[in-house]
């Protein structure tokens, strides 16, 4: 990306994960299971010199917070990134596919419901092309759009997954997912078809998760 002064940055996200967070479930990234996820560095990498400089998105992700002691001079704070480069982040694609898979089994709040897992969602799916040039199904990948998330007051570049019931294919939700110059922290929204108003369903210091409900015609 191009920052305000001329030159040039390559930005990367850094994650820290674990696979051994107390009473959560393990899904997979990859080939490894893990049950703690956080994107709380952006790396930039300036494209002319290769230097490096680490910047601390999530300053309470305690894993993150551990590697700032061992190496107190590697990370800097996130406002300490130059604005003109501030303004371009992202949120990561990589969190945004790992969070719905996780959502479209926990957002069932009834304990029935659940156990029965009579309204688990899936990552809608679209037809496509396998690298032998066959048609295939597969999931969809995140979708980058501008629209204005509940509870903003402006018009923002965010990305999106849509879901569907469990081996339906109409439209049930989605999640979106956005990180602006003014949010220190990346943050996801998500709205489903089940009721007539906007609810927080989860807050945790890495996102804030919200649903969004409709009237059954």
């Amino acid at each position: 990306m191009l920052g305000d002064d001329g030159r040039l940055s390559w930005v990367m996200d850094a994650f820290t994960v674990s696979d051994s967070y107390p009473y959560a479930s393990h899904y997979r990234l990859d080939r490894d299971p893990i049950n703690y996820m956080r994107n709380s560095v952006k790396v930039v990498i300036d494209a002319y010199n290769g230097a490096t400089t680490f910047y601390v998105f999530d300053s309470e992700d305690p894993i993150i917070a551990a590697y700032r002691n061992i190496f107190p001079s590697l990370f800097k704070d996130a406002a300490m990134m130059p604005p003109g480069l501030r303004k371009h982040m992202r949120y990561p694609e990589l969190l945004l596919k790992l969070q719905a898979e996780v959502y479209g089994l926990y957002h069932m709040t009834d304990p029935g419901a659940f156990y029965n897992r009579e309204d688990l969602w899936t990552v809608a799916s679209e037809v496509g092309l396998s690298e032998g040039g066959q048609q295939v199904t597969q999931a969809m990948q995140p979708n980058f759009v501008l629209m204005k998330l509940p509870g903003e007051t402006g018009v923002e570049f965010v990305e999106i997954l849509p879901f569907t019931p469990a081996n339906r294919n109409n439209l049930i939700g989605w999640i979106a997912g956005a990180a602006t110059a003014h949010n220190t922290v990346p943050r996801s929204s998500t709205t489903s078809r089940k009721r007539n108003w906007w609810t927080d369903h989860c807050k945790s210091k890495h996102a804030l998760i919200r649903t969004r409900s409709f009237p059954d015609n």
